[in-house]
């Protein structure tokens, strides 16, 4: 009803617009219309079936921009069912990227920008080795910036040691709002470091498979499930637990990628149930290490960094969690997996599931050391042991007293016992015998400065100095 705005007429698919800056005959002006969602694509020879594939290698990109590309989208249910990579956050083997290598080796991707359009910035496909992507912008995208996504369950393992590194990656999500800034689904042993990710629709980083071999065809991801290549007795082999997770593992091909000395701030503007970084059903070796995490101030956010279903074998270490809010503001872990050395500041929020939750299955054995948790003005659990429903059907439950929980240093600003409950039980079955109640006496938090001033108790315990300044970008000229 007035100059600039437009509305939709979804039944007769057309656009209507009356132009803020309409040409004399009253014409809209500088209307751009994208036709196409993959602008470039590199392409090797690929044997979808078979073991083998022939690479195209080479090619470099460098000091170029993309821009204006369409979002693809699906038309009908039988493009979809059974081709959405988890949860539909974006689909398998699809040309949704403006740059798109498929069957690539040794490319380089420099100094290129990605910028305003309506998909997903860059994808690596299906067989994607020691390929590089560095110093690049990703910005105001409808969808992903970065996708990494391999072959499907099964034997074929093609898609690994990729570099992605020091890229700026902000304002993605703007129309699909659940796609990630950084996807590595069945994509293993890449390097991501140095990238700085902000406003996000939902999640910044998802590393994921979560498509078990005994997947329907149409259920989420089951028909990228290789069957031909899974052994008779994993065919029909369940979910459930950890050592179910070791047998199936080998068809899990996103593993031992290293995460680290990234920041991310602003995430889950737009949705809800999101995280910073999300780690589920993947592979073993994940290292989620040295990230800033800041200012993720979503209520909703299940945690700044969370394990979830059927996660395994993760190290989380030495992340700075500052002024963060959501179910638990600092890590949730669903399975055996590590977190050392983590500083959970200065919360924005009190978590309903605690500073460091875990939730819903045994996490026997997952060691808990030398962390710092300084809580909100109002408390909140330290630790907190989360159970799927009321009485969680009669499975096992997540028992803080079978971790390996010691050498940790916890503070509340007004309540010198704020942990007394908390350490008398882990102490009496032999944990937390080490770990600390005291302030941390960080030097200035609030200007990014974690190092410890002379005589902190985290130095006593052997906590490491974790420095902010070397988190995100190496230039942000």
């Amino acid at each position: 009803n007035e100059p600039g705005e437009w509305v939709l007429n979804t039944e007769t698919r057309k656009v209507y617009l009356w132009p803020s800056d309409p040409a004399p005959n009253g014409s809209p002006q500088g209307i751009l219309a994208p036709s196409i969602s993959e602008l470039i694509r590199v392409e090797g020879v690929i044997d979808y079936d078979g073991p083998e594939d022939t690479p195209v290698r080479g090619i470099a990109f460098s000091g170029l921009t993309f821009s204006h590309a369409d979002r693809w989208a699906w038309t009908t249910d039988e493009t979809r069912l059974g081709w959405g990579m988890q949860h539909d956050w974006d689909m398998f083997d699809r040309p949704t990227a403006m740059l798109r290598f498929r069957g690539a080796e040794d490319c380089r991707v420099t100094n290129c920008r990605f910028v305003s359009s309506g998909g997903t910035g860059l994808r690596l496909d299906l067989h994607a080795q020691r390929n590089r992507i560095l110093d690049c912008e990703f910005a105001h995208l409808g969808e992903a910036g970065i996708l990494l996504a391999g072959y499907g369950p099964g034997t074929k393992d093609a898609n690994h040691h990729n570099d992605i590194v020091n890229n700026y990656i902000h304002h993605f999500s703007e129309i699909t709002w659940h796609s990630p800034g950084l996807w590595a689904w069945q994509s293993g042993h890449n390097r991501i470091v140095h990238n700085e990710l902000y406003h996000s629709g939902y999640s910044a980083v998802l590393i994921t498979t979560r498509v078990e071999p005994d997947r329907s065809l149409n259920g989420e991801g089951g028909r990228t499930v290789r069957r031909h290549e899974i052994s008779a007795e994993d065919k029909n082999r369940p979910r459930g637990g950890y050592e179910s997770w070791k047998t199936r593992e080998r068809y899990n091909h996103a593993r031992h990628n290293l995460f680290e000395y990234n920041e991310i701030a602003h995430s889950v503007q737009l949705l809800s149930d999101g995280n910073g970084i999300y780690v589920s059903g993947t592979g073993t070796g994940y290292i989620v290490r040295y990230y800033y995490l800041h200012d993720n101030l979503a209520h909703s956010l299940p945690a700044a960094i969370r394990c979830d279903d059927d996660q395994h074998e993760t190290l989380i270490y030495g992340n700075v969690l500052y002024n963060n809010a959501g179910f638990s503001a600092g890590i949730a872990s669903k399975g055996v997996n590590d977190i050392i050395n983590n500083f959970i500041v200065d919360p924005a929020a009190v978590p309903r599931s605690g500073y460091i939750s875990f939730e819903w299955v045994p996490v026997t054995d997952s060691k808990v050391h030398r962390n710092i948790i300084v809580s909100h003005p109002e408390g909140g659990k330290a630790h907190n042991e989360r159970l799927r429903g009321k009485d969680n059907g009669g499975r096992p439950t997540p028992r803080l007293v079978e971790t390996d929980m010691d050498k940790n240093l916890y503070y509340h600003p007004t309540n010198s016992q704020w942990m007394d409950e908390h350490l008398l039980r882990m102490r009496a079955v032999g944990k937390e015998k080490a770990s600390l109640v005291g302030d941390p006496l960080f030097v200035d938090p609030a200007g990014g400065d974690f190092s410890f001033r002379p005589g902190s108790p985290a130095l006593a315990l052997g906590i490491e100095p974790l420095d902010v300044s070397k988190m995100g970008r190496l230039d942000r000229n």
